[in-house]
Protein backbone atom coordinates (compact mmCIF):
# COMPACT_ATOMS: atom_id res chain seq x y z
CA UNK A 1 0.00 0.00 0.00
CA UNK A 2 3.03 2.14 0.63
CA UNK A 3 4.26 1.87 -3.11
CA UNK A 4 0.66 2.64 -4.22
CA UNK A 5 0.78 6.02 -2.49
CA UNK A 6 4.12 6.60 -3.67
CA UNK A 7 3.12 5.85 -6.95
CA UNK A 8 0.24 8.44 -6.91
CA UNK A 9 1.81 11.25 -5.43
CA UNK A 10 4.45 10.45 -8.22
CA UNK A 11 1.88 10.81 -11.26
CA UNK A 12 0.77 14.12 -9.83
CA UNK A 13 3.73 15.72 -10.42
CA UNK A 14 3.15 14.67 -14.02
CA UNK A 15 0.88 17.87 -15.55
CA UNK A 16 -2.39 16.64 -17.06
CA UNK A 17 -1.27 15.42 -20.67
CA UNK A 18 -3.77 15.86 -23.89
CA UNK A 19 -3.01 14.84 -27.48
CA UNK A 20 -5.17 16.88 -29.98
CA UNK A 21 -6.21 17.33 -33.27
CA UNK A 22 -7.88 19.64 -35.53
CA UNK A 23 -9.50 18.00 -38.97
CA UNK A 24 -9.61 21.04 -40.60
CA UNK A 25 -5.38 20.79 -40.24
CA UNK A 26 -3.61 17.75 -41.60
CA UNK A 27 -0.60 19.81 -39.66
CA UNK A 28 -2.30 20.29 -36.06
CA UNK A 29 -1.36 17.31 -33.83
CA UNK A 30 -0.10 18.45 -30.77
CA UNK A 31 0.48 17.47 -27.34
CA UNK A 32 -0.80 20.09 -24.56
CA UNK A 33 0.66 19.66 -20.90
CA UNK A 34 -2.31 21.19 -18.15
CA UNK A 35 -4.24 23.09 -21.30
CA UNK A 36 -0.98 24.34 -23.19
CA UNK A 37 0.54 23.09 -26.22
CA UNK A 38 4.04 21.57 -25.36
CA UNK A 39 5.04 19.48 -28.65
CA UNK A 40 3.83 19.65 -31.99
CA UNK A 41 4.28 15.78 -33.53
CA UNK A 42 5.37 15.45 -36.29
CA UNK A 43 6.13 11.62 -36.69
CA UNK A 44 3.00 10.63 -36.34
CA UNK A 45 3.87 7.37 -37.11
CA UNK A 46 6.34 7.33 -34.09
CA UNK A 47 3.58 8.63 -31.89
CA UNK A 48 1.01 6.45 -32.71
CA UNK A 49 3.27 3.41 -32.32
CA UNK A 50 3.70 4.37 -28.71
CA UNK A 51 0.21 4.19 -28.46
CA UNK A 52 -0.23 0.87 -29.56
CA UNK A 53 -1.73 1.69 -32.91
CA UNK A 54 -0.84 0.27 -36.30
CA UNK A 55 -2.09 0.75 -39.67
CA UNK A 56 -3.49 -3.22 -39.20
CA UNK A 57 -5.48 -2.46 -36.61
CA UNK A 58 -6.42 1.29 -36.85
CA UNK A 59 -8.07 0.64 -39.94
CA UNK A 60 -6.48 3.68 -41.63
CA UNK A 61 -7.75 5.83 -38.28
CA UNK A 62 -5.39 6.21 -35.77
CA UNK A 63 -7.14 8.46 -33.75
CA UNK A 64 -10.42 7.33 -34.03
CA UNK A 65 -8.47 3.95 -32.76
CA UNK A 66 -6.90 6.04 -29.93
CA UNK A 67 -10.24 7.07 -28.79
CA UNK A 68 -12.05 4.12 -28.89
CA UNK A 69 -8.69 1.88 -27.02
CA UNK A 70 -8.15 4.67 -24.66
CA UNK A 71 -10.81 7.56 -23.91
CA UNK A 72 -14.68 5.90 -25.70
CA UNK A 73 -16.97 4.84 -22.67
CA UNK A 74 -16.17 0.78 -23.67
CA UNK A 75 -12.11 1.71 -24.20
CA UNK A 76 -10.19 -1.79 -23.13
CA UNK A 77 -7.25 0.69 -21.66
CA UNK A 78 -7.81 3.08 -19.31
CA UNK A 79 -7.41 6.99 -19.62
CA UNK A 80 -4.77 6.93 -17.22
CA UNK A 81 -2.85 4.89 -19.73
CA UNK A 82 -3.20 7.68 -22.12
CA UNK A 83 -1.44 9.77 -20.18
CA UNK A 84 1.42 7.45 -19.18
CA UNK A 85 1.98 6.78 -23.05
CA UNK A 86 2.29 9.65 -23.89
CA UNK A 87 4.66 10.57 -20.98
CA UNK A 88 6.45 7.79 -22.16
CA UNK A 89 6.81 9.27 -25.87
CA UNK A 90 7.62 12.90 -24.65
CA UNK A 91 10.43 11.22 -22.59
CA UNK A 92 11.56 10.22 -25.86
CA UNK A 93 10.76 13.00 -28.24
CA UNK A 94 11.46 15.69 -26.34
CA UNK A 95 14.51 16.94 -25.05
CA UNK A 96 13.41 19.60 -22.58
CA UNK A 97 10.55 17.33 -21.48
CA UNK A 98 13.06 14.35 -20.67
CA UNK A 99 15.41 16.79 -18.71
CA UNK A 100 12.29 17.86 -16.45
CA UNK A 101 10.76 14.45 -16.22
CA UNK A 102 12.57 11.24 -16.89
CA UNK A 103 14.04 11.01 -13.12
CA UNK A 104 9.71 10.57 -12.60
CA UNK A 105 9.71 7.98 -15.51
CA UNK A 106 12.49 5.68 -13.57
CA UNK A 107 10.40 5.47 -10.50
CA UNK A 108 7.54 4.68 -11.69
CA UNK A 109 9.04 1.73 -14.10
CA UNK A 110 7.34 -1.58 -13.30
CA UNK A 111 4.18 0.18 -11.44
CA UNK A 112 1.14 0.09 -13.16
CA UNK A 113 -1.86 2.14 -11.55
CA UNK A 114 -4.36 1.24 -14.03
CA UNK A 115 -7.55 -0.42 -13.22
CA UNK A 116 -7.95 -1.90 -16.72
CA UNK A 117 -4.52 -3.98 -17.35
CA UNK A 118 -4.46 -6.34 -19.98
CA UNK A 119 -2.08 -9.37 -19.59
CA UNK A 120 -3.03 -10.37 -23.14
CA UNK A 121 -2.44 -7.43 -24.73
CA UNK A 122 1.11 -6.76 -26.28
CA UNK A 123 1.00 -3.37 -26.07
CA UNK A 124 -0.17 -3.40 -22.66
CA UNK A 125 2.83 -6.22 -21.89
CA UNK A 126 5.29 -4.31 -23.09
CA UNK A 127 4.78 -0.86 -21.42
CA UNK A 128 7.21 0.01 -18.61
CA UNK A 129 5.20 0.82 -16.37
CA UNK A 130 3.66 -2.99 -16.66
CA UNK A 131 5.06 -4.59 -13.64
CA UNK A 132 6.28 -8.14 -15.01
CA UNK A 133 6.95 -9.46 -11.69
CA UNK A 134 3.55 -9.96 -10.54
CA UNK A 135 2.44 -11.93 -12.86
Amino acid sequence: MKDLHKNVEILKQIPALEYVTNIRSRDYRHILADGVPIYNVTNRAEFYSTLGCTLENSGGNPDEYIWNRYSGNDSPISKQCLQIQIFIFLCIASGSFQRKYSNLKKKLLGSCLSQTMDNHDDHCLNCPLHPRDAY
